[in-house]
């Protein structure tokens, strides 16, 4: 009697899936994997360039502080870490987005690149003495306050395109 119980149980549940899964159902669920699948990726890019970012200021911070700061070693320590933020940037720009939701975030995501730019700029001319220490610390300081509030700004559209289109895509 258990058997037949289990048998017609299972019969049930899996014609419910069946017919719950019509092809339109497969569609939707492989274009939310996709749009899934994608925004890990950018979201994993973003992270690793703002790390490197982040661990540039942190060592520019600590340079400025030190006496006979920015020798040949943080310069050493200098040109990895850029090889690396230039490796994350390109991988941002060469991006090739498949879904418009996601590629919304570039709206936030290209001022941060720009002005991480215009930062890796500034501290080469200072590397090149061709601005000197007090204005370098000075746009140092309003870069990396500028570019926290902008990387807060890139995090709340990723939480916007999380919630408003995966988790309702998903539903």
């Amino acid at each position: 009697m258990n058997k037949k119980i289990v048998l017609l149980v299972s019969i049930i549940i899996g014609s419910v899936i069946l017919f719950g899964c019509s092809q339109d159902s497969f569609t939707s669920l492989k274009e939310n994997s996709n749009m899934t699948k994608e925004y890990n990726d950018i979201i994993a890019i973003y992270n690793k360039l703002a790390l490197s970012f982040t661990s540039l200021a942190k060592k520019v911070d600590k340079e400025i502080d030190k006496p006979n700061g920015f020798n040949n070693e943080f310069w050493k320590e200098y040109s990895s870490i850029k090889e690396k933020i230039d490796g994350h940037k390109n991988k941002i720009k060469k991006y090739e987005f498949q879904s418009e939701e996601i590629q919304g975030v570039t709206n936030d995501l290209y001022p941060f690149i720009d002005n991480l730019e215009k930062y890796i700029e500034v501290v080469n001319k200072f590397n090149t003495a061709d601005i000197d220490r007090d204005d370098f610390i000075e746009i140092h300081r309003n870069t990396y306050e500028s570019m926290l509030q902008q990387s807060s700004k890139i995090v709340k559209s990723f939480d916007t395109i999380y919630n408003e289109v995966l988790l309702n895509e998903s539903n």
